[in-house]
This record gives structure tokens, sequence and C-alpha cells, in this order.
């Protein structure tokens, strides 16, 4: 009987010991989820930018025809848009944006009419022209800090490309750029 009663306080040690170790610790996550953090302003009036029309044959004389520059600003907004941290970044949404490998706008192509096989091209205003990658989170265009007037401003530029050095052709274009805000 002596060695049934050791063998098993000497088991139910062994567990007792092994409980123990398995909660040294509790971390506790809290956190909230919005509607939205930051309400978007672009300078357009609309969430709209009209591209400059141009003609094919200028821009393979000069790559820069067609720059459209225009400016998202986020800022405080209605409800839950407080918009009140110091930093901000666009997360963009690669499934529901019109994004190619290089980061760069396609065409939806929709509606009526001959499409263009031009992409569109984002550069980073605010720095020297610096072309954007929108499949790169960590991308600094994407990330602004807050100005003295408490709103982030993003000074972009919007460009035509031609895909792999291509010609482009006469057509329609039409493209989609869908983020969320992380203002952190």
């Amino acid at each position: 009987m002596n060695k049934l009663a050791i063998a098993l306080s000497a088991a139910l040690s062994l567990g007792a010991a092994a409980s123990a170790h398995a909660a040294d610790a509790t971390i506790t996550f809290t956190g909230k989820v919005v509607a939205s953090t930051c309400a978007v302003d672009v300078s357009t009036g609309s969430n709209t930018v009209a591209l400059r029309q141009i003609n094919a044959g200028a821009f393979k004389g000069d790559p820069t025809v067609g720059s459209t520059p225009f400016t998202m600003t986020l800022k405080a907004g209605a409800g839950t848009a407080t918009c009140a941290k110091d930093k901000a970044r666009l997360v963009v949404d690669k499934t529901a944006s019109a994004i190619n490998a290089d980061g760069m706008i396609t065409d939806t192509a929709g509606g009526s009419g001959t499409r263009t096989n031009a992409i569109v091209k984002f550069l980073d205003a605010d720095n020297g022209d610096a072309a954007i990658d929108l499949t790169k989170l960590d991308d600094p265009a994407l990330q602004r800090d807050k100005d003295t007037g408490g709103e982030f401003k993003y000074n972009w530029i919007a460009r035509y490309h031609a895909p792999g050095g291509a010609d482009l052709t006469e057509g329609d274009f039409s493209g989609r750029l869908v983020f969320d805000i992380d203002n952190y």
C-alpha cells in the first residue's frame, strides 16, 4: 500500500507542478473598432479625380503629359471619425482596388466605348515626385504625420503610364483606389 500511495502522491505532485507552469501570466487585449477613423476630403470636391485628356503621340514625346495633381486631406468628421491620433496610414484594399503588381491603377473596363491600355501611376508631390507603390503598406507616401492644422495631407500626382513601354492606345480610362485609414 505504501508504494501505491507514494506513486499516487508523486503523480499528483507532477500534475500540480505542470498546471502551475501552464498559467504564469495573463495578457489582456483591449481596443475599439469604429466605422471610420478620419473623414476624407479630395481637392476636386468629390471622390473623383478627372485625369486630363491627352494625345497618345504627345505622351511619347513627354511621359509627364497629363499629370494631374490632387490633394487628399484626412480630418475629423461626423460620428466616430475623430482623426485624433498623430499619425495616419492609408491601408490599400488590394482586392477592391484596381492595382497591378507594380502598384499602379489599372483600367476597370466598363461602360461603353473603347478602353485604353494606359495605367495610372501615383507620385508623391511632397517627396520629389517619387513613385508610389500602392502594393506596399510601408511605402512612405502612404504615411503622414499630423500637420499644424490637425489634418493629414497627401499631395499626389496621378499620371498616365504606358505598360511595359508600349504605345498608349486611344480610349477611355476608369480605375479605383479603395483604402482604409489607420490613425495611430
